[in-house]
C-alpha cells in the first residue's frame, strides 16, 4: 500500500514539475491524483483469529527431529508420598527466655559426690557423678600429690619441688627436699606406699646432707580460697604448708597456688590429673571427672 502511494505521489510531482514549464494545469492535476488515493479500510482484530502454526511447519519440525511433541494421551507418574522423609516432633515443652512457668527443667547436680577412700579411686567417681572433686575433698583423702615448678609444665622431666602425702584425716606430710626424684623412678604398677618409700629415701638423704635431723612431720591442711569481686564465687585457691627444716613452729610458710587444669597428663605409662602444677596419679582415666576449687561455704577453709 505504501509503495503504491509513493508511486502515485511521484507521478504527481512529475506532473507538477511539468506544470512549472506550462504554468497552468499542474496544480489541479496533482490534486486530482491525491484525491484518487483511497484510504485503507481498518482491520478488525477479531477477524485475525488465534495465531496457529501451519501443519506443514509442524510436519517439517517433526521431520527434523528438533521437537518431540508428547501425545496428549500420555500419563505421568507422581512421586510416591511414602518415600518422602518424615519428621518426629517432641511432645516435651521447649523453655525459652523469659522462663515459662509451665516448663519443668531438670535441676543441675549438686557437688555432693562422696569422698573416695584412696588414691586409686580419687577423681574417678561413677560416671553419673559429673561434678569435679573439690580441693578440700581431694586433700582430705589418702593420696600422694606431686608439686612441680610453677614456671614449667607438668611433664616427664619436670623438677618435682615437693611431694604431699595426705593421710585422709586432715593432715599432710610434706617432702620438700626430694629434688632428685624423677617420674622415671615410678610406674603405673606401683602402689602409693611403694612410691612413698622412694620419696622418703630421697628426702632423708637430702636432709642428712643439709644437717637436718628427723623426718618430716604431719601438719594440718591449710587451704585459702580467694573470691571474685562479688565475694560469692571462687577465683583461685591456695594451699599453704610449713617448711619444717627448722621445725613446724619456726619453719617458713610456703604457698602454692592451685590453677584449674582438667585434661589428664600422660607421663610414661601413667596418667596424672589435678591442678596446673600439682597432680596425682589417676588409676582409671575412663571415669576421671577432674578437680575444682572449693566454694565459699566449704567448712574448714579460709575465705578472702
Amino acid at each position: 500500500m505504501k509503495k503504491a502511494m509513493v508511486l502515485v505521489l511521484a507521478a504527481a510531482v512529475s506532473v507538477s514539475m511539468m506544470g512549472c514549464s506550462t504554468g497552468t494545469s499542474s496544480h489541479s492535476s496533482v490534486r486530482a491524483a491525491i484525491d484518487a488515493i483511497e484510504a485503507p479500510e481498518p482491520i478488525d482484530q477479531e477477524d485475525l483469529g488465534e495465531p496457529t502454526l501451519g501443519t506443514d511447519s509442524v510436519a517439517s519440525i517433526e521431520d527434523a527431529g528438533a521437537v518431540d511433541l508428547p501425545d496428549s494421551s500420555d500419563s505421568y507418574e507422581t512421586q510416591d508420598s511414602s518415600l518422602s522423609p518424615t519428621y518426629e516432633t517432641s511432645s516435651e515443652p521447649v523453655c525459652e527466655e523469659p522462663a515459662d512457668p509451665t516448663c519443668e527443667i531438670e535441676p543441675l547436680p549438686t557437688p555432693d559426690a562422696p569422698i573416695a577412700s584412696s588414691t586409686e579411686t580419687l577423681g574417678t567417681e561413677e560416671v553419673g557423678d559429673v561434678m569435679p572433686i573439690s580441693a578440700s575433698e581431694a586433700f582430705h583423702t589418702k593420696s600422694i600429690w606431686f608439686g612441680v615448678d610453677d614456671d614449667r609444665d607438668f611433664a616427664k622431666d619436670s623438677w618435682v619441688q615437693v611431694v604431699y602425702a595426705f593421710d585422709g584425716n586432715g593432715n599432710v606430710t610434706v617432702y620438700n627436699n626430694a629434688d632428685a626424684f624423677r617420674f622415671s623412678m615410678i610406674n603405673a604398677e606401683m602402689t602409693d606406699d611403694e612410691v612413698l618409700e622412694i620419696v622418703k629415701s630421697i628426702e632423708m638423704e637430702s636432709r642428712a646432707a643439709q644437717g637436718i635431723d628427723g623426718e618430716p612431720q604431719p601438719q594440718p591442711i591449710d587451704l585459702v580460697l580467694y573470691t571474685d569481686d562479688s565475694g560469692n564465687y571462687p577465683d583461685h585457691e591456695r594451699i599453704r604448708y610449713i617448711n619444717d627444716g627448722k621445725g613446724l613452729t619456726d619453719g617458713l610458710a610456703i604457698n602454692r597456688d592451685l590453677e584449674l587444669d582438667y585434661p589428664l597428663q600422660p607421663i610414661y605409662d601413667m596418667q596424672f590429673g589435678g591442678f596446673d602444677c600439682m597432680k596425682m596419679r589417676i588409676s582409671d582415666p575412663s571415669t576421671y571427672v577432674g578437680f575444682n576449687f572449693d566454694t565459699v561455704d566449704t567448712p574448714g577453709i579460709e575465705v578472702w
